[in-house]
């Protein structure tokens, strides 16, 4: 997925502070608290467009893509 969020520069500010201070963690949950950080930041993206490749060996591929398309989600086959 390719997605923006439009930040104020304090709004960056605070999020890179909370990355960094979830990285300097001494607990032993540090990549728990990175990933929630991360997350935290993704929420709320604007989805501009998403990539793919088709994995027919993966499970759940033709679902997903049935799941896209139903959303309304333009979905290109390309062979």
């Amino acid at each position: 997925m390719v997605g923006y969020k439009e930040l104020s520069e304090r709004d960056y500010e605070g999020i890179v502070a909370e990355i960094q201070k979830a990285k300097q963690a001494l607990s032993s949950d540090r990549e728990e608290q990175v990933a929630l950080t991360y997350e935290r930041v993704e929420f709320g993206l604007t989805m501009l467009g998403a990539t793919g490749v088709e994995d027919q060996l993966q499970d759940g591929v033709e679902q997903t893509l049935n799941r896209l398309r139903e959303a309304g989600i333009k979905v290109n086959n390309v062979n």
